[in-house]
Parts: structure tokens; sequence; C-alpha cells
């Protein structure tokens, strides 16, 4: 049921929120929109929404924090929650992941290391016990 609602009510503005004529702070936004529903819906969304990997993908290497931020935490749910497509797709940007979690990030972009670590645990639980 709420899949069905978000998809019809919310989706379509959520894509156009990741467009490029949109900050990235608003895109880290619509992103957080869609791995909530990918991470509390029953199937996963990502069966759903196939942008959703590639925004994660390239929001990680965004020069903004909150869409690095987002887009880590993301890419762990979809490793999670995705199935064998989801931790398939993930599983090559594990090193990416584990290098952003080592950088020497100030106060305001210390969420982007714990997700980005957050992110590779989640992959590699996954990775050990594959759906």
């Amino acid at each position: 049921l709420v899949l069905d609602m978000y998809s019809k009510l919310a989706l379509d503005s959520v894509k156009v929120l990741l467009g490029p004529i949109f900050s990235e702070e608003t895109k880290a936004q619509a992103l957080c929109s869609l791995i909530d529903v990918t991470e509390y819906c029953d199937p996963p969304f990502t069966l759903c929404n196939p942008e959703l990997f590639e925004n994660c993908k390239a929001g990680l290497f965004s020069p903004s924090s909150a869409l690095r931020q987002a887009s880590a935490y993301g890419l762990g749910v979809l490793g999670l929650k995705g199935g064998e497509e989801g931790l398939k797709a993930v599983f090559p940007l594990l090193n990416d992941l584990f290098l952003e979690g080592q950088k020497k990030h100030d106060d305001d972009e210390c969420n982007v290391a714990d997700n980005a670590i957050s992110a590779c645990i989640k992959i590699c639980i996954s990775f050990e016990n594959p759906p």
C-alpha cells in the first residue's frame, strides 16, 4: 500500500528533484526519500526504481557532504536490501566507501565517514550471508 501510494504521489516529483538544475542538498533530500522507501518497504523499492543506484553511485563522488552522506547510506541499504542484484551492483564500490570512511573530515562532514563505514559493514554482512 505505501509503495503504491509513493509511486503514484511522489515518485515523479522526487525524480525531478534529482535532476541537474537542483542543488546537491536538494538531490540529497530526494535521494533520502528513495532510500527510506527502499529500506522500509517490502518488496524493496529497488525493483521499481533502477536509477536509485546510479544516483547513489554518482553522489558518492560529489563535493557536497550532504549528497555523499546520503549516497553512502543508500549504497549500504542497496547492499543489504537490494537482493543479489543490489549486492552485485554495490560490491565494486566497497573500496570507494572504505576510502571515504578513512578521510579526515571536519566536524561538518563526520556523518559522511560514519555512513560510509556503516555501508561497508552492511555490504560485507550481505556478502557473507547472501539473500
